[in-house]
């Protein structure tokens, strides 16, 4: 199975639990501190949220330039997020410059 058809599959998972066109999609990036010091990040998401977050990872892995990005924010599909979470497309050191 491709990447593009686990990404369609997962999309109509998502889609069936959608009650009269409205999204179920609840997520949330949350940062635990102990006083001004940052102790850890938390991504909190019911199950249609986290079916959404991995079809954009998925679509980032499948379709995306190094470089391509999804942002996880207030703005977007997060209901609250302490601050910006950037999930982002990068080639690791050992792969060649042409490849994707």
């Amino acid at each position: 199975m491709s990447l593009e058809e686990i990404i369609d599959a997962l999309g109509r998972i998502c889609n069936e639990s959608v009650p009269a066109g409205k999204t179920n999609v609840y997520a949330e990036f949350r940062l635990i501190r102990d006083g001004d010091e940052v102790r850890e990040a938390v991504l909190g998401a019911n199950r249609d949220g986290l079916i959404f977050l991995a079809i954009q990872c998925l679509k980032l892995a499948e379709t995306g330039l190094p470089g391509s990005q999804y942002h996880f924010d207030e703005a977007g599909v997060a209901a609250l997020a302490d601050i910006p979470l950037v999930v982002a497309r990068r080639r690791a050191d050992w792969e060649e410059q042409d490849a994707t």
